[in-house]
């Protein structure tokens, strides 16, 4: 006996980033929803922010159903780590905006930050900012992996594993990490410490997705202390934008997850 094919859904994709009030970081979240729109043609893709700016989930997700018959609803996070916002704040977001909705069942994506290429772009950013840059060697460049912080265990474990793949594929000096937020080092508390040997170059480099006030205070810390320091090459990366790469990522899960209107799905 042939077993039968199950019935088919009317699937969408509804890609939530974090949110940001700079309008910057809000252009280059919306260029890789448009990016990643580009690669799942056959399927209705929306973006929506978690909170400080629109459209949020509640409007995105009003938005998907009114144009088509959705059955069932892909929401693929735009974040780098798994905490708080991937496991709790946006399936409560998602379940409230479908209860107007009946007979819509909703799959969460992992989030884009445990995709290979997200290290890899981290690599060619650092790669970009030292281009050109030979006169000082890289043994002689201190690198600093600058990250948000989290509280969360697993957000802290996929952190140690960015942080090792890092240190493997780009060759410094010595590599150090620090946090903005909820961990330490804080960049002034690792400060110190670093200024006390002779690195003649200094490389900042934000695992930050999109631009916002977090990037905006490695640019500003860096420049203070470049001005006290004018003898050592003070730098900072850039973060990791709209991306191309992180497009072909978002759309890898979304097919990897077997949904209708992609290769295999």
């Amino acid at each position: 006996m042939t077993s039968q094919k199950p019935p088919a859904v009317n699937p969408a994709v509804l890609l939530v980033g974090h949110g940001t009030r700079d309008p910057r970081g809000q252009a280059e979240f919306l260029e890789l929803a448009r990016l990643i729109a580009e690669r799942l043609p056959r399927l209705p893709v929306r973006p929506a922010y978690l909170e400080l700016a629109d459209p949020n989930l509640s409007t995105a997700i009003d938005e998907l159903m009114s144009m088509a018959d959705v059955q069932r609803l892909y929401v693929l996070p735009l974040l780098l780590f798994a905490a708080g916002h991937a496991k709790r704040d946006i399936p409560q977001a998602v379940a409230a905006a479908l209860a107007r909705h009946r007979g819509v069942e909703s799959v969460q994506l992992p989030h884009l930050g445990t995709h290979p290429a997200v290290a890899e772009l981290s690599a060619l950013r650092m790669e970009e900012t030292l281009a050109g840059k030979a006169s000082i060697s890289s043994d002689e460049t201190y690198g600093v992996l600058v990250g948000r912080g989290s509280y969360d265990s697993d957000a802290q474990a996929e952190w140690r594993d960015l942080a090792a793949s890092r240190r493997e594929t780009t060759t410094l000096g010595q590599w150090a990490e620090c946090f903005l937020a909820m961990a330490k080092p804080t960049p002034e508390e690792l400060l110190p410490n670093l200024l006390l040997n002779s690195w003649r170059r200094i490389v900042w480099q934000p695992h930050l997705l999109f631009h916002g006030e977090l990037m905006d205070r490695v640019r500003e810390f860096v420049a203070s202390e470049s001005a006290r320091d004018p003898g050592r090459e003070w730098l900072v990366t850039s973060h990791l934008g709209a991306d191309p790469r992180l497009a072909d990522a978002a759309a890898e899960i979304v097919a990897a997850a077997g949904v209708e209107g992609t290769p295999g799905g």
